[in-house]
C-alpha cells in the first residue's frame, strides 16, 4: 500500500510515499528529493496505512495487535500507540486533520480518535456532555455521549488546557 506523508517543515502538498508490508515498519521515499527515509516501525503487521486528508499525521492500524499507531509529521520518536481493533481496512480523517474515523468490522463499531491537542476534560455528573478542550483550536468541544456525536464546539479566548464544572445537579450540598 502506497500513502503520502508530509515531512516536517514541507508544505501539505510535498511529496512523499510510504510503503507498509506485514513486517515491522513502514518504508519511506521523499519523491521530491528522490531519498529513502528511516523506516517507521509500525508493528507486527501495519496491514494499513493512510495518511491524513492535509498530510499531517501517517496512521498505521496494526490488524495481528488490534493497535494504532499515529506518526504525527514523520517524527516517528513521538509516535503514540494507542489500542485499536482488528480487521481495520480503511482509516478517514476529518475537520482539518483533527478527527480520525477507523471502521472497526469485527467489533461492529466505528472509532474515533482526536488528533487535536486535547486537555483534560470533565463529564456532567449525569454523564450525559463530556467538554474538551482543543487548545489547538481555541475551543472547548461539546460531546453528547447518548447520541455519541459532537454537539457543539465553544470558542474561548485563548489556548485552553482544562475544563472544571462547577455547581450542581440537586445533589450536592
Amino acid at each position: 500500500m502506497i500513502t503520502s506523508l508530509r515531512q516536517p517543515g514541507e508544505p501539505h502538498d510535498a511529496a512523499a510515499t510510504s510503503e507498509c508490508r506485514s513486517y515491522n515498519a513502514c518504508g519511506h521515499l521523499d519523491l521530491d528529493r528522490s531519498a529513502a527515509l528511516d523506516p517507521l516501525s509500525a508493528g507486527s503487521a501495519p496491514t494499513v496505512a493512510f495518511p491524513s486528508a492535509a498530510g499531517a499525521y501517517q496512521l498505521v492500524a496494526d490488524n495481528q495487535l488490534g493497535t494504532l499507531t499515529i506518526i504525527h509529521d514523520g517524527d516517528v520518536r513521538n509516535a503514540a500507540v494507542l489500542k485499536a481493533a482488528t480487521g481495520v481496512g480503511a482509516i478517514y480523517t476529518a475537520w482539518f486533520d483533527t478527527l480520525a474515523f477507523i471502521p472497526a468490522v469485527a467489533a461492529g463499531a466505528v472509532l474515533l480518535y482526536d488528533l487535536a491537542a486535547a486537555g483534560r476534560g470533565a463529564v456532567t455528573p449525569d454523564g450525559q456532555k463530556l467538554y474538551l478542550p482543543l487548545a489547538d483550536a481555541g475551543e472547548v468541544a461539546v460531546i453528547n455521549a447518548r447520541q455519541r456525536r459532537l454537539t457543539a464546539a465553544i470558542a474561548v479566548p485563548g489556548h485552553p488546557a482544562s475544563v472544571v464544572l462547577a455547581g450542581c445537579y440537586g445533589i450536592c450540598h
